[in-house]
C-alpha cells in the first residue's frame, strides 16, 4: 500500500467521508491522538509538523506476541 500525505496551509471545500476513511476529524497540532496512530504515523507525522520534507518506507512484517504490530522503518533521502 502506498499513502501519501499533503500538508496545506490553507483549505478551502469541504471535506467528505470515504470508503477507506471515516468521518474527517481536525486536531489542532497540539492535540494530535499519536497514542492512537499506526506506529510509524508516530515517528514521522512530527517531522512533518516541523517542516522536514521527506519520504519513509514503512514495512509492516509481523505481529508480535502480545498482539502489537512489529514494523521496521527506512527513512528516504528527503524531497526537494
Amino acid at each position: 500500500m502506498i499513502v501519501y500525505f499533503f500538508m496545506l496551509a490553507t483549505f478551502d471545500g469541504v471535506p467528505k467521508e470515504g470508503s477507506e476513511m471515516g468521518k474527517p476529524v481536525f486536531f489542532s497540532p497540539t492535540e494530535i491522538p499519536y497514542d492512537e496512530m499506526m506506529p510509524a504515523d508516530r515517528l514521522f507525522l512530527p517531522k512533518i509538523f516541523g517542516g522536514e520534507k521527506l519520504t519513509w518506507r514503512v514495512y509492516f512484517s509481523r505481529k508480535t506476541t502480545d498482539g502489537s504490530i512489529c514494523f521496521e522503518d527506512e527513512k528516504i533521502e528527503p524531497t526537494l
